[in-house]
């Protein structure tokens, strides 16, 4: 990816504010994450497939990234946010059905106090917020939104 000297503060033509170095870095840091990850399962693993297909798509955002003038960082936020929602799915499929279940008994015990009061969409986004945190402990994966930039 050809390397485009920013500078070190950049807003975003969206007008939000980042260190551009900060963005590189902490992508360049979750893409090792995921390497390192990767480089654990069997070679012909699904989970193997799906890391992959995931760095690939990391790797030419920040290929982007680099390259841009001007950088959309919501633009990017949501490009990772596809990202991390293809994988968990692709994960998520590749569990063992007794696994899942568990899970999912497990979520539906989280916010059982308060489920008589929770709009049912709002439940099934508890319960799909707790099965992908046990996903993404269980791949051991960092996250990749800006969000969680320097936490």
């Amino acid at each position: 990816a050809a390397t485009v000297e920013a500078p070190s503060r950049q807003t975003g033509e969206d007008g939000a504010f980042f260190e551009f170095e900060r963005v590189r870095d902490y992508l360049i840091q979750q893409l090792a994450a995921f390497a390192r990850r990767r480089e654990e399962e069997p070679p012909e693993s699904p989970a193997r497939e799906l890391l992959t297909r995931a760095i690939g798509r990391v790797e030419a955002l920040l290929g982007e990234l680099q390259a841009a003038r001007q950088v959309s960082y919501e633009a990017l936020e949501a490009d990772l946010t596809r990202v991390e929602a293809a994988l968990m799915t692709g994960l998520r499929a590749e569990l063992p059905p007794p696994t899942l279940e568990e899970w999912e008994r497990e979520g539906r015990q989280q916010p059982k106090p308060y489920r008589e009061t929770m709009k049912p969409e709002i439940y099934q986004q508890t319960l799909d917020n707790y099965l992908i945190r046990r996903l993404r402990e269980h791949f051991r994966l960092p996250r990749l939104s800006l969000f969680y930039l320097g936490l």
